[in-house]
């Protein structure tokens, strides 16, 4: 469900233009949604990372003591109480009328379907979707070239993101090119899940710190497993930072230049078969001709004398009429 309310919010997102302006409140509301759902799954994971943790221990439970504790007991316990407490606000945001109303409103969105006056749903996919799908390889691109330069883990995660965005794109737009998206996408997906390793191990090393710091006032053997393990992900994060900078060719390889060429191919196609614009040539009026005017001498008459008017004001004298 986490997924979907992504995948269904970087929808709204690209195709912003042709929807219902109420489109972006609901986009902002699934971000809502979207951070429930993901409170829940964050502690799953560190939940499942406790595998990890009990793998350092093993050596120590062999010579350990009937009276010694399991290190990682009081941890565990922990876990359990933040994800009850998370899941219990993840129901309730389900059974809340925000969730209601905003599923109410999305099906009656899509029921309701695009506007009939809007010149934007109107034109054929195979002409708009390249500009969105470059814009946001644009993007990635561009992030590329910061992570690179830089090194930096959140600069690494900014571009995660925008890889994730641009294959949606691609993934929505797979149909109308029938199916020839899919070489690039598997290049994206394996950029991807190499940055969202790393990031998993960031956040894994940061929440093992804050845990060991924070007032849960864990034992002291329990803080040590916990140091061992954030420090392996630490070294997982820096072997990451060395490698990933030379797999970031991907973004602008082969397969990238030859899905833009097609697209651009079938957007002149699909341009040139559009029928053309027909225009309506409106009637001009003729413009009357001038009356004719009675000139004395060479000096034109003024045009109240035209109309009949025998007399005319004076001038007007010095210092009159300024």
């Amino acid at each position: 469900m986490r997924v979907a309310t992504r995948r269904l919010r970087a929808a709204l997102a690209l195709f912003a233009d042709v929807l219902p302006v109420r489109a972006q409140v609901f986009r902002e509301e699934l971000g809502w949604l979207g951070r429930v759902l993901g409170a829940v799954r964050d502690l799953d994971v560190q939940q499942e990372g406790l595998a990890d943790m009990a793998a350092a221990t093993a050596g120590w439970s062999a010579g350990a003591r009937p009276e010694d504790h399991d290190p990682l007991a009081e941890l565990s316990a922990l876990l359990e109480r933040d994800r009850d407490a998370a899941r219990a606000d993840m129901l309730g945001a389900l059974d809340s009328v925000r969730w209601e109303r905003l599923a109410k409103g999305l099906s009656a969105m899509v029921q309701q379907g695009p506007a009939r006056r809007s010149v934007a749903t109107r034109e054929p996919a195979v002409i708009g979707m390249p500009a969105l799908v470059v814009a946001r390889h644009d993007k990635v691109a561009k992030a590329a070239k910061r992570a690179r330069r830089s090194g930096v883990v959140s600069d690494f995660h900014r571009l995660r993101i925008a890889c994730k965005r641009l294959r949606y794109a691609l993934e929505f737009s797979s149909e109308v090119y029938g199916g020839r998206t899919a070489r690039f996408v598997r290049q994206l997906t394996a950029l991807q899940d190499e940055l969202g390793l790393m990031q998993d191990a960031e956040v894994a090393s940061n929440r093992l710190a804050e845990l060991a710091t924070g007032e849960a006032h864990l034992p002291a053997a329990t803080v040590f497993v916990m140091g061992g393990v954030a420090e392996r992900h630490r070294r997982d994060v820096d072997r990451l930072l060395r490698r990933l900078p030379k797999d970031l060719h991907r973004v602008g390889g082969r397969e990238w230049r030859d899905l833009a060429e097609l697209m651009e191919q079938r957007r002149v196609e699909a341009e040139a078969a559009r029928p053309p614009v027909r225009t309506t040539l409106r009637a001009v009026e003729p413009v009357p001709e001038p009356a004719p005017t009675v000139a004395t001498g060479d000096a034109p008459e003024h045009p109240a004398a035209v109309r009949g008017l025998t007399a005319l004001p004076p001038p007007p004298r010095s210092g009159q009429g300024e």
